[in-house]
């Protein structure tokens, strides 16, 4: 979870753009809005965090309407200073709470760790920890001494964040958020996470398999694989008439005189290959001795 800021905008009918100004911070979403840290998410880092934070308030530059709600470490036991103000940052939507940095608006934002392990770690993904904190944003002015073990986890993040500048930009928590999606909601949103792009996401989506994907998934693949079928069967410079005794290698292009014009997609087994051709791949011999 971390906080969000708008960036300045020449064009007033323009559509919010919001980047962080504070780190993120690893917890446990606890359902309205804010995180709860296990004893292994409080760390050094977090400690930092979570005092810069309190100083800020002190001092007058993080400044919030309902500040009863902050409290103090000592008057809202077992929560530490950093689930407590991250936190209030989602009340700016659940109870319209006026929150300001630097007299800037500030909103809340929570990416789930599974899709920060999916984008982080895609190939050619960017892990620039310096790309977190907008330049002149108040994350540079308030938290350019973080301690340099926090860096990896910026960088992680700075790869998010760069995912979805290429998307929109990022999304601070909304009123409907709040609480718990049905099932039927959370498949809806992973269908169309699946369907939006071909890109780290749906990857995770594949590596997860749940079992109530399978039957789009899987006809989804189907289509994806006529398509190549296609592309490649009407580009193949040779074409071979298909012989049971003959040898064929994957990417073959073939012609059977009952199923018509196919490609070899792979050698399942010995004296086998998998075929397909416009109504579906078979499974053929080849290599079959004379």
């Amino acid at each position: 979870m971390f906080l969000l800021e708008p960036v300045l905008a020449s064009d007033p009918e323009a559509a919010t753009i919001w980047q962080p100004w504070t780190p993120p911070v690893r917890g446990c979403y606890d359902r309205y809005g804010g995180i709860e840290l296990a004893p292994a998410d409080i760390t050094p880092e977090t400690r930092f965090i979570g005092e810069r934070l309190e100083s800020l308030l002190q001092r007058g530059a993080l400044v919030s309407s309902w500040p009863e709600d902050l409290g103090s470490a000592s008057s809202r036991t077992g929560r530490t200073a950093v689930e407590r103000i991250l936190g209030h940052g989602a009340e700016t939507v659940y109870n319209r709470v006026q929150l300001t940095i630097d007299g800037a608006p500030v909103a809340a934002c929570i990416v789930l760790e599974r899709v920060v392990d999916a984008i982080a770690g895609a190939p050619r993904a960017v892990q620039d920890a310096d790309a977190w904190f907008a330049r002149g944003g108040a994350g540079q002015r308030h938290f350019a001494d973080l301690p340099a073990s926090a860096r990896p986890q910026l960088a992680r993040h700075a790869a998010v964040l760069a995912y979805a500048r290429a998307r929109g930009g990022l999304t601070p928590i909304r009123s409907e958020d709040l609480g718990q999606p049905s099932a039927a909601e959370i498949r809806g949103m992973v269908r169309a996470t699946w369907d939006r792009e071909d890109g780290p996401l749906r990857r995770m989506i594949d590596r997860a398999a749940p079992r109530w994907t399978v039957p789009w998934r899987r006809a989804a693949n189907e289509i994806a694989a006529d398509d190549a079928h296609a592309s490649a069967v009407a580009g193949a410079a040779t074409i071979h008439s298909y012989s049971p005794s003959a040898d064929y290698v994957v990417g073959d292009v073939l012609e059977h005189p009952s199923f018509g014009r196919g490609r070899v997609e792979a050698l399942p087994d010995p004296g086998k290959i998998s075929v397909r051709f416009a109504a579906g791949a078979r499974t053929m011999v080849h290599r079959r001795p004379r």
